[in-house]
C-alpha cells in the first residue's frame, strides 16, 4: 500500500510539471471562470505586478523549533515583539507558524519598520510583493483555440470521446480514488469532472472568501491532475482523486506573497500522509529575489509532503 501512495504520488506531481503550462482548448470551462471579480484589492492593483505594496511587509523570526506548528505561542509572540515596538496589534494580517516562523503586516510607518529590524528576534523583513499569473484578465485558459499550444496539439482523442493529454500519455494514469491533490492556485471552480474537497477548501484572497475558479489556470491544473475517466472531457492523471482548493489570486492573476505564505502555511497544518500539493502559480517568480520568504516557506511545505512548483 505505501509503494502504490508513493508511486500515486509522483505520478501526480510528474503530470502537473509536465502539463501544467498546457493551454488546452478541450479543458475544463465554466460560467464562473472569466466572471466579473467583486475582489477588493485595490491596492494590489495600484501597484501592479512584480511590485511591493506600500506599507506592508513580511517579518521572519529567527527560527525557535519549539514554537514550530503552535499557533497560539506564535501569536502570543508576535503581539509580544509588537508591544515592544510599539506597534498596534491590529496592523497584523497573517501569523506564521509551520512553513516559516513570522508574520505579515499592514499599515507600517518607517519608524515602526526600524524598530523591528533592530528587534533581537527578527532574521530578516522582507517587503510583501504581489506577483502575477501570465495568462489574460478573466479568460478561462481553456476558452479560445488560440491558446492551443504543441502540447495540446498532440494530445489524443480516444474512441468513447474522451481526451487523454499528451503528458498523461507519457507518465500513465491510475484510479486516484480516495487520494488528495492540495492546489494551491487561483481556486478551483466546480465542474462535474472534478471531486472538490469543499470542507478544506479556502480562499487567501483579500477582500474574497470564495475559494472557487474565477481566473481557470488553477481549474484547469485541477483537471490535469484529477479529471474522472467519465466518457467526458480530459482523463487526469489520477483520475477522480480529490482536489483541494486553496485560493491566493484573484481573477486577475494576482496574488500577494504573504498570502501565498499564509496559504502553505494553512495546508502544511493540515495534509495528510498519501496527500500531495500543487504550486504551479508561484514558478515563474519562486527564485526572484522578492521571493525569499515564499522560497523558505514552500521549501519546507515540501519537507513535510510531496509537493511540485511547475509550470
Amino acid at each position: 500500500m505505501k509503494n502504490q501512495l508513493k508511486t500515486l504520488a509522483k505520478l501526480m506531481v510528474l503530470s502537473v510539471f509536465l502539463n501544467s503550462c498546457e493551454k488546452d482548448a478541450n479543458e475544463f470551462e465554466s460560467n464562473e471562470i472569466g466572471s466579473e471579480t467583486t475582489e477588493t484589492m485595490e491596492t494590489i492593483e495600484a501597484v501592479g505586478a512584480a511590485q511591493a505594496i506600500p506599507g506592508e511587509y513580511i517579518v521572519v523570526y529567527k527560527e525557535n523549533k519549539s514554537l514550530a506548528g503552535k499557533a497560539l505561542q506564535m501569536k502570543a509572540k508576535t503581539n509580544q515583539v509588537l508591544s515592544k515596538n510599539g506597534i498596534k496589534e491590529d496592523k497584523v494580517k497573517y501569523v506564521y507558524d509551520k512553513v516559516a516562523q513570522g508574520f505579515a503586516i499592514k499599515n507600517l510607518s518607517e519608524a515602526e519598520l526600524g524598530r523591528l529590524k533592530e528587534d533581537d528576534q527578527v532574521a530578516y523583513i522582507q517587503p510583501n510583493y504581489i506577483y502575477q499569473l501570465d495568462i489574460e484578465k478573466g479568460t478561462s485558459v481553456a476558452a479560445s483555440s488560440s491558446h492551443q499550444s504543441k502540447a495540446s496539439l498532440n494530445d489524443s482523442e480516444l474512441s468513447n470521446g474522451e481526451i487523454l493529454p499528451w503528458g498523461v500519455q507519457r507518465v500513465g494514469s491510475r484510479d486516484g480514488t480516495g487520494k488528495r491533490c492540495w492546489i494551491i492556485d487561483s481556486g478551483i471552480a466546480s465542474h462535474d469532472d472534478l471531486i472538490i474537497d469543499t470542507a478544506n477548501s479556502k480562499s487567501f484572497v483579500e477582500g474574497n472568501s470564495d475559494w472557487r475558479d474565477e481566473n481557470g489556470h488553477g481549474t484547469h491544473v485541477a483537471g490535469i491532475v484529477a479529471a474522472k475517466k467519465n466518457r467526458s472531457g480530459v482523463i487526469g492523471v489520477a483520475y477522480g482523486a480529490t482536489v483541494v482548493s486553496i485560493r491566493v489570486a484573484n481573477a486577475t492573476g494576482q496574488a500577494s506573497i504573504g498570502a501565498t505564505i499564509a496559504a502553505a502555511d494553512y495546508v502544511a497544518g493540515k495534509i495528510k500522509p498519501g496527500d500531495v500539493w500543487n504550486a504551479s502559480i508561484i514558478f515563474d517568480f519562486f527564485n526572484q529575489s522578492e521571493a525569499v520568504a515564499m522560497k523558505q516557506a514552500f521549501t519546507n511545505l515540501g519537507n513535510k509532503a510531496p509537493g511540485v512548483i511547475a509550470a
